[in-house]
């Protein structure tokens, strides 16, 4: 009630008290609750505290398998600059013993730590074992996760347009192979991330040729239809202010 202001005044305080409350007796879905709360009232006050306090809750959530967690963190971790290297260490360590523990229980969770392996980094740090292997292991856990995704549609929420959008990106990035040869089955992944980002909210992308054949498209095509969709994406966000809407969303 107090978190949204049914049948009474909204009072974010009062919703982290209760919610600590319910926590505190072991409901894992409290802990993500607190994250999002907690990290409101930064964005509205700007006291730090609140924020690394929203980062310990939501590691907490990820950490019992709340998957929408892992989203939420990863997307403080790359939007604020409080933290640090051994922080985001932690965070890494985290999505990957989740991961290992919750396997297709965590699809989300496999889609940020597929973004990691495939960047090679994560906030401030360098996330780089050995480069080939990374980039083979996280498409196939942007793969996996985005496959779990799509075949529990009532059990899973789509992932973030945003999130979608980027790591479709990234992998239209990694299209080519070590000989230099064209890998159509990441293209293809990146076609469904985008056509995610695109069904999310990110509407304009309907009209920039998502359905374009991988295996017979050239790498001089792909390198503009990156240009053109970041350029459009990013006119698009600025006109609708779409970006702090959807970010905005994500905290309710």
């Amino acid at each position: 009630m107090y978190r949204d202001g049914k049948a009474v005044s909204q009072d974010l305080s009062r919703a982290v008290e209760w919610f600590e409350k319910s926590a505190e007796n072991g409901d894992a879905d409290a802990h993500c609750e607190l994250g999002t709360i907690l990290y409101r009232i930064f964005r509205n006050h700007g006291n730090r505290t609140d924020c690394i306090k929203a980062v310990n809750w939501f590691k907490k959530a990820v950490m019992m398998g709340i998957d929408r967690a892992a989203e939420l963190l990863s997307r403080i971790h790359c939007s604020e600059s409080m933290f640090t290297e051994s922080e985001f260490r932690e965070a890494v360590n985290i999505y990957e013993e989740v991961v290992r523990k919750y396997k297709d229980e965590v699809p989300k969770t496999m889609i940020v730590l597929g973004k990691i392996y495939c960047e090679g980094k994560y906030g401030k740090i360098t996330v780089r074992y050995d480069y080939e292997n990374d980039i083979k292991e996280g498409i196939k856990l942007i793969e996996r996760g985005i496959t779990v995704i799509n075949e529990n549609p009532n059990k899973f929420n789509p992932p973030n347009p945003v999130t979608c959008y980027e790591v479709g990106v990234l992998c239209l990035s990694l299209r080519k192979k070590k000989d230099g040869t064209k890998d159509t089955h990441v293209m293809k992944l990146a076609i469904k991330l985008l056509e995610k980002a695109k069904e999310g909210g990110l509407h304009n992308l309907s009209d920039m040729g998502l359905t374009f054949d991988p295996s017979k498209v050239s790498f001089t095509t792909v390198d503009g239809f990156i240009e053109s969709i970041t350029m459009e994406l990013q006119s698009y966000l600025k006109k609708m202010e779409l970006h702090d809407q959807i970010q905005k969303n994500m905290w309710k």
